[in-house]
């Protein structure tokens, strides 16, 4: 005899009769003439006569989840079970791995539906997002799930009962949309990066074949700077039989001639990486005004001291010293 109970509430195991059927649940116990099977807290019994086979293992959702705040969701996970404080999840690559997160760390998770499972199973009461159904999407709070039908409260709709043979996909969505925007909005310092995406292919090549060309300038005559100083070197004999090697500079023409070229280079760089810069913050142009046209709006980054007094009692006060970071938008009317 085989015992089971001892495994999690999560572990879910599969139940395939030979009529076709195939039933989730929970195997109790196996004996030499029946299963007993526990399904939603009731316990059943079936003969070795009607029992194809027992998968036992892990059954959940295909989810996308992502727990860093400017991660990229990964969407090979599984879901078991999310309620309103932990989700339990495993990696599709190590399937026995259980891992239970606090829902207040989780920053993306979708979790999608499965036909051959009952997404009633893989949620508790007071799970809050946004819904999709086959007929209706709906941002609620479920309250219960109830005969495979999921009850969910909107201030919208109130409370609406879904079957769960509709059931599309749910979606949680905590990350910050300030540190989302400040990633995708933040300027690029990439020669011909904006320039690509306003679709101004010359200016990009140019700035891009520029900033390149500039570049293995700079590389190659301070390689041959280096080289320059290393063919004219000194030796410097000490009195205690020791030597000193001193690289010699000071009238190396050939030194000279890279190092004035490796700056000029240096400057060709600078130039078009401070151009791209500007160019970065370009936002566009402002809507034109009658007998005035639009004029350019930039982006400019903002870097203010403040400093205040709170009262702290009748005869005292603190002082308050801080620094503001920001944007603010710069344009000519």
């Amino acid at each position: 005899m085989f015992l089971f109970s001892g495994l999690p509430s999560v572990f879910a195991d599969r139940l395939r009769l030979k009529s076709g059927e195939i039933l989730q649940g929970k195997a109790v116990t196996v004996t030499s003439t029946y299963v007993e099977w526990q399904d939603l807290g009731k316990r059943y019994k079936f003969p070795h006569s009607e029992v194809l086979g027992i998968d036992i293992g892990y059954d959940g959702l295909p989810a996308c989840f992502d727990q860093t705040t400017f991660g990229q969701e990964d969407c090979a996970y599984l879901v078991h079970k999310l309620s309103k404080t932990t989700l339990q999840i495993t990696k599709q690559s190590s399937p026995l791995k259980l891992e239970s997160i606090p829902t207040k760390k989780i920053k993306y998770l979708k979790i999608n539906a499965d036909e051959t499972l009952d997404a009633s199973r893989y949620f508790e009461a007071g799970v809050s997002g946004i819904w999709i159904f086959k007929s209706k999407e709906i941002k609620g709070i479920l309250k219960k799930t109830e005969n495979s039908n999921l009850f969910i409260e909107s201030k919208d709709s109130g409370l609406e009962e879904f079957p769960s043979s509709e059931f599309l996909s749910f979606s949680l969505d905590n990350r910050s949309k300030l540190a989302e925007n400040l990633v995708k909005e933040t300027p690029k310092v990439i020669p011909g990066y904006n320039p690509i995406l306003e679709k101004n292919y010359k200016k990009a090549g140019f700035l891009f074949a520029g900033a390149l060309f500039s570049a293995a300038g700079m590389l190659y005559e301070y390689n041959q700077a280096i080289a320059a100083i290393n063919s004219n070197t000194q030796y410097v004999p000490l009195g205690d039989g020791r030597i000193i090697v001193v690289a010699n500079t000071f009238g190396n023409d050939r030194y000279d001639f890279h190092r004035e070229r490796f700056y000029g280079y240096t400057a060709i760089f600078s130039l078009i990486l401070g151009y791209t810069l500007y160019d970065s913050f370009f936002i566009g142009n402002s809507e034109p005004q009658k007998n005035h046209s639009g004029n350019p709006v930039y982006l400019r980054p903002l870097v203010q001291g403040f400093g205040s007094k709170i009262p702290i009692s009748h005869e005292r006060t603190l002082d308050k010293q801080g620094i503001m970071y920001g944007f603010s938008f710069d344009s000519k009317f």
